[in-house]
């Protein structure tokens, strides 16, 4: 999401780095995905150019969703759509310094 939390990214990916580091092989797999294939801009300024756009694969395990800071009351219309349709299927969704509407599975 535009205006993300840098630290909040950094803190979910790291972890998985480092267990696949101590293991000494890949158990955990992670991509950034953002709205279009273009960078999106960190709340603190930096661009992170996403490894895929939003709808290009529905093929994960889990997906957590990385909030803009601030969190703005409205705009989450094309994310929480492509997140119901994973839900649909099972997919483990989760938020990270998100405010709960973006992920929420109303109708709509």
């Amino acid at each position: 999401m535009p205006n993300f939390s840098l630290i909040a990214l950094s803190s979910a990916v790291d972890p998985l780095r480092l267990a696949n580091q101590v293991l000494g092989r890949r158990v955990f797999d992670y991509v950034t995905i953002g709205l279009r294939a273009e960078p999106v801009l960190s709340s603190d300024g930096i661009r992170l150019l996403p490894d895929q756009a939003l709808g290009d694969s529905n093929q994960f395990d889990t997906v957590f969703v990385i909030g803009p800071n601030p969190i703005p009351k409205t705009g989450f219309g094309e994310i929480s759509r492509w997140l119901r349709r994973l839900s649909a299927q099972g997919i483990a969704l989760g938020g990270i310094e998100l405010d709960c509407r973006c992920c929420a599975p109303a109708d709509g």
